[in-house]
């Protein structure tokens, strides 16, 4: 049982209860998860800063974006390209 509840500790996704589990298989629900990440304190505003910067309003918008695919947004840009083709040759 211990080592049950080490593996759930250091897992960063922890597997769906029994009552999550029943409710999956009774019918066609979401389940939902929810994960988290450790930074130090002085990394936060660096954080906030960083996820304003590309767009988001909190860390959850950007975790949706990034699993639809939606982030990062890769835009085709002409001097990009150029430049690109240059290093190529």
């Amino acid at each position: 049982m211990n080592e049950v509840k080490k593996q759930q500790r250091h897992s960063s996704i922890s597997p769906p209860s029994s009552s999550q589990q029943q409710k999956k298989d009774s019918s066609d629900v979401a389940v939902w998860f929810t994960i988290s990440a450790r930074i130090k304190k002085d990394d936060l505003p660096v954080l906030n800063k960083k996820l304003e910067m590309n767009g988001f309003k909190t860390f959850n918008e950007f975790v949706k974006a990034w699993i639809k695919g939606e982030y990062p947004k890769f835009q085709n840009n002409e001097q990009v390209e150029k430049l690109l083709i240059r290093l190529r040759k």
